[in-house]
């Protein structure tokens, strides 16, 4: 297992980057969405999109959205506009670091993507979700792959300082 990731672990980040990108864009949409919609037509919009993907409304996909979506009335769109939109901004500039191997970048992920850990964990405790646990662990799967592709990129630079320095 150890031999798999160290042979593939590079792949398995960028997977894991280009996914938190996707993730970063939905939310980008999600947030313009309580921006200018109200609860009721995202609701009816949500709704018409389950009965699509999901056909059977027993489901626990169906019921884990659903429910999800009504623990957002308790606070304004505008604050969930707020929520989304600077969390999808924040991880766009960070994926966007982290596939062009700027340095800033992998020590601001995994700052910001610790937080929102804490903060999901926190969430998790106060308001248990599975869903929130699932990707939790992906966002802990996440992290770790940034630390350890930091960690590999400051010994290919040290390498690569070392083999300047001898020519």
């Amino acid at each position: 297992m150890r031999k798999f990731f160290r042979k593939h672990s590079y792949q398995l980040f960028k997977a894991g980057i280009f996914i938190k990108a996707g993730i970063a864009i939905a939310e980008i949409i999600v947030g313009v969405a309580f921006y200018f919609l109200s609860y009721e037509t995202m609701n009816a919009i949500l709704t018409s999109v389950l009965q699509i993907v999901v056909k059977n409304p027993e489901s626990g996909i169906w019921s884990m959205v659903n429910s999800g979506f009504r623990d957002l009335i308790i606070y304004s769109t505008s604050f969930w506009a707020f929520i989304f939109l600077s969390h999808g901004i924040t991880k766009i500039l960070l994926t966007r670091g982290l596939l062009k191997n700027k340095a800033w970048a992998y020590i601001a992920s995994l700052v910001v993507f610790s937080y929102f850990i804490i903060n999901q964990i926190y969430q998790t405790l106060q308001h248990p979700s599975f869903a929130l646990e699932l990707i939790t662990v992906f966002d802990i799967i996440v992290v770790y792959l940034i630390f350890y592709e930091y960690r590999r990129s400051i010994s290919r630079r040290k390498s690569e300082d070392v083999s300047l320095q001898q020519n």
